[in-house]
């Protein structure tokens, strides 16, 4: 009977060194969680950022193909009079409405794109009654979040007939 009770003792004292952690394994358990908590943090950023990118190449080609869409319906010979004026005055650029804290529509808008410039090229470069097909270039250029400058272009054809 005596020999049962070492071996309880022996078990118990044994079990009652062995629970819990050591500063070591705490120490190694909070760095792979920190590791982890940071790779996170790290592939949401670059999913925000991406999508933010994405949103932006989006407005640039709606703003792009917007001015494709008036060399369509516009004569060949009038295209470098009228549209010129029309980017001067940032007829296409697209804009964003402005809603206060609320979720309501303050009444103002801004550019969907920052330091966003449409330029207008055409080869040839001068149009006139005897051009019977054009090329025009529309390029998009903006500024991102980071002061990156990017641009986008889209180029089209269009003949007199």
């Amino acid at each position: 009977m005596d020999l049962r009770v070492r071996l309880k003792r022996t078990r118990g004292a044994l079990n009652t060194r062995q629970a819990g952690f050591t500063l070591v394994e705490l120490l190694m358990a909070l760095l792979i969680f920190v590791v982890a908590v940071g790779s996170a943090f790290a592939t949401f950023q670059a999913s925000a950022q991406l999508s933010e990118t994405a949103r932006n190449r989006m407005i640039a080609v709606h703003d792009a193909a917007s001015i494709l869409e008036e060399i369509k319906v516009t004569p060949l010979q009038n295209v470098m009079t009228t549209l010129p004026a029309q980017l001067a005055a940032n007829q296409y650029n697209s804009q964003v409405r402005v809603y206060d804290s609320a979720g309501n529509w303050t009444g103002q808008t801004v550019p969907a794109l920052t330091s966003e410039q449409i330029t207008l090229s055409s080869n040839p470069a001068v149009i006139n009654a005897n051009t019977t097909l054009a090329t025009f270039t529309v390029t998009v250029s903006w500024n991102d979040a980071r002061g990156r400058a990017l641009s986008l272009s889209l180029t089209t054809q269009k003949s007199a007939y």
